[in-house]
């Protein structure tokens, strides 16, 4: 015990500007939590259920338009200005910035004409409720919003400013909230106003903290006179050298991760579509509750990734990755031992917080909890691994976790229940596991030879 406690002492002092990092990356998580909640309850008072319903199909349209308009993107950016930030290369990071601001503006735009094209249908033919058709399009404004919402926070990411991130992060939940605190306080409730007023908040967080970045991060007009060929070509690193293992240019990251982020998607929400086919609603609900207690895992992931993504960026070479690669497993392997004890005694308070109708829901959530444990120790691996090459065998993993998930579901859910998606999930972890395990062996033999 004494061996392990030393030895657990000796990685956190060793750790201590990471695990400051990851500890001020943690507060805009709970921020959004927590801000979140209290704007569900305020809506669920003011708006009523029938009216909270409505709302909820108009902000999941926009929502799944959000989910496409990513697509890795963001991450290729702090991939690779992060690279440029390790050179102090400061026109390479913004010109990165630059670029990678155009290719999802264009998405976006894309994908908001489409969406603005097909509300009468979703709204009519699928919901029966043509009068969310406009407040659909109203709604559907944040989306552009949120591609401009997004640029401080990669801006101070990449260059590991991560107290700044999460100013912006956390500023940007407060600013919202405060939109939907006005109205409870005017008591002016309604669908058009919550609608409204929540795009202006957004618009009000996107421009309150777009002045801090610098100008030559977001615009130049040199970066037009070449031509649309030209607006979409990333810049060129100059400083490649025999020491930099992965050599990929951010067309071709960004491509990979794109292939990668659509099978992700469709991935982690199998579950929920198969449970609605094959599931009664009451045990879609206790699998819903179990899901809470894994929740401040969840956000300690993403703390973690947003912390990892700018190092592992700027180490090129052989020898940076591996020596990273080995500080992030032990770090990893410590949380994962919390991880353990957490999803042991975590889920014991779902029959105190939701009621012993939700007993069932005790076991569930064990499992998922530990889910997010292996996926803790599973994806430093794979961001570190991206230095290796990872990006382009990564989305063939991806696709063979997605066909896993999908046949567990079908074989399982009416046998066993939700058990089924939650041990889905399991195998999709442990399937990433192996995998990036196996590629890292093959990758440093590779190297030696």
């Amino acid at each position: 015990m004494a061996k392990l406690l030393k030895y657990i002492q000796d990685n956190i002092i060793s750790s201590k500007t990471g695990i400051k990092d990851m500890t001020v990356s943690f507060a805009p998580q709970i921020a959004s939590a927590v801000f979140g909640f209290a704007i569900s309850i305020l809506l669920a008072r003011g708006l009523g259920a029938e009216s909270l319903g409505k709302y909820a199909l108009i902000t999941s349209f926009a929502a799944l338009i959000t989910g496409f308009s990513d697509l890795g993107i963001n991450q290729t950016a702090i991939r690779f200005a992060s690279r440029a930030v390790s050179k102090n290369d400061d026109e390479l990071q913004y010109a990165v910035l630059r670029w990678a601001l155009r290719i999802r503006f264009a998405l976006v735009v894309a994908l908001f004409i489409i969406s603005f094209l097909l509300v009468n249908v979703v709204a009519t033919d699928f919901w029966s409720s043509p009068e969310l058709a406009y407040l659909i399009r109203i709604y559907l404004l944040i989306v552009l919003f949120n591609v401009f919402s997004s640029i401080p926070i990669i801006y101070f990411q990449s260059k590991r400013m991560f107290v700044k991130n999460a100013f912006v992060a956390v500023g940007q939940a407060v600013i919202n909230f405060s939109g939907i605190a006005f109205i409870a306080i005017s008591g002016m409730w309604s669908i058009y106003n919550v609608i409204v007023v929540t795009v202006i908040a957004n618009l009000i967080g996107m421009l309150v903290f777009l002045v801090i970045v610098p100008r030559r991060a977001i615009f130049r007009m040199e970066d037009f006179r070449n031509g649309v060929k030209g607006i979409f070509r990333a810049p060129k690193e100059h400083y490649l050298d025999k020491t930099t293992v992965d050599k990929s240019s951010a067309e071709s990251f960004a491509f990979f991760m794109i292939l990668t982020s659509i099978i992700v998607i469709v991935t982690m929400q199998a579950d929920v579509w198969l449970m609605g086919k094959y599931l009664s609603k009451d045990q879609i609900g206790i699998y819903n509750v179990a899901t809470k207690l894994a929740l401040p895992l969840m956000m300690f992931l993403n703390a973690f990734n947003t912390v990892l993504w700018p190092r592992a960026s700027s180490a090129t070479s052989m020898e940076e990755t591996m020596a990273l690669l080995k500080k992030t497993v032990k770090i990893s392997s410590l949380v994962f031992l919390f991880v353990l004890v957490y999803s042991f005694f975590a889920p014991m308070l779902i029959s105190f917080i939701y009621g012993l109708a939700y007993d069932s829901s005790i076991m569930l959530s064990r499992i998922l909890c530990f889910r997010y444990g292996i996926s803790i120790l599973v994806c430093p691996i794979g961001i570190i691994g991206y230095n290796l090459g990872f990006v382009r065998i990564y989305w063939k993993v991806n696709l063979v976790q997605l066909i896993l998930v999908v046949l567990i579901n079908i074989l399982l859910l009416p046998v066993i229940g939700a058990y089924a998606s939650a041990l889905a999930l399991i195998a999709n972890e442990l399937t990433g596991f192996a995998a990036s395990v196996l590629i890292i062996r093959y990758k440093i033999k590779a190297a030696h030879a």
